[in-house]
């Protein structure tokens, strides 16, 4: 059996792969998996005939020799899935890394989803004034995310337009953001949770719907067409490749910085050190000096007060013993 770090248990790809992803959720031939994920987490029962996908899974040809630019392109096609279930839009989008803007761009695309509605119902049968607007429709966005989103241990976050003084949603319901946190799983249902641990392991769990036991069987790698299982392997070392340019970048950056580091740091060691030492030199020997002078005054006989203001010593500093070296 092949083995890949993006391949889970039994051979599978991981659901969370950009490829296997759209694939799950965006495949004709399998709306049964999307049916069943559209209901578990929006609650919308919807026929598997009146399901649309959008923006349907397929591969286009494969370049053998596409670079990590060209595959990094490719993979953004596979992270989201759109696809219409008669009452609404369903907008399903991975992020397993967040990044600092996420949330503005997860609602950005929701809104554009939203937006790109308008005006395309038939003038003969919209009517009134503002006919252009009868055709939006509701669009409802989930994103899968695979690090800690928020505080507290709810999984999912399902974020509506809401009035706080009256305690009431918007209705009819136009827009409903939702976040899975793969992390967590407090609050979800069995079958909620059921999907979180297919997520994450490729593998249907025990008493899982039977959709899902056909999502484990579309993504195992032997099951996979040849143009996917060639898409794979490019993308496995288009990846892996610029996993490792960063990481030989990160490495050579940080050793170029700890020797830049060393260097400036002994430059100033040795100036600062310089300074104090010739610093304390001077007031050693200036201190040396002036003892030298006194012993000499009282050797003379002269007065100890008369030594002392001439000197700038106290009088009982007179008796001290002068420092050497």
């Amino acid at each position: 059996m092949r083995e890949s770090g993006r391949l889970g248990g039994a051979g599978r790809l991981k659901p969370t792969s950009d490829l296997a992803f759209k694939k799950l959720l965006g495949s004709d031939g399998h709306k049964e998996v999307t049916r069943g994920f559209v209901a578990d987490f929006f609650g919308i029962e919807v026929a598997v005939d009146d399901i649309r996908i959008e923006n349907p899974y397929a591969i286009r040809p494969v370049d053998p020799l596409a670079g990590v630019e060209e595959l990094t392109r490719l993979r953004q096609t596979f992270r989201d899935v759109t696809v219409s279930v008669g009452v609404a839009d369903v907008v399903v989008e991975l992020q397993l890394r967040l990044t600092e803007h996420f949330e503005a761009r997860s609602l950005y695309y929701l809104f554009d989803r939203f937006n790109s509605h308008y005006d395309h119902a038939a003038v003969e049968t919209a009517g009134g004034a503002d006919w252009r607007y009868s055709s939006l429709r509701p669009v409802f966005g989930l994103n899968i995310l695979g690090e800690p989103f928020r505080t507290g241990e709810a999984a999912l976050r399902m974020y509506r337009l809401w009035d706080p003084i009256l305690g009431e949603a918007m209705s009819p319901e136009l827009i409903r953001a939702g976040y899975l946190d793969l992390t967590k799983s407090g609050g979800l249902t069995a079958r909620q949770e059921a999907w979180r641990q297919f997520l994450l392991t490729g593998v249907a769990p025990i008493g899982a719907p039977a959709y899902l036991g056909e999502a484990s069987t579309m993504i195992e790698y032997v099951n996979l067409g040849g143009e996917e299982r060639k898409m794979v392997d490019l993308m496995e070392k288009a990846i892996a490749t610029y996993e490792a340019e960063m990481a030989y970048a990160k490495r050579r950056a940080a050793e170029q910085a700890h020797a830049e580091g060393h260097a400036e740091g002994h430059a100033e060691g040795h100036a600062e050190g310089h300074a104090e030492g010739h610093a304390e030199g001077f007031a050693e020997g200036s201190e040396r000096a002036t003892r030298d002078v006194a012993a000499r005054l009282l050797a003379m006989g002269l007065d100890r007060a008369a030594v002392a203001k001439a000197t700038g010593l106290e009088e009982a500093d007179l008796d001290t013993p002068r420092s050497g070296r």
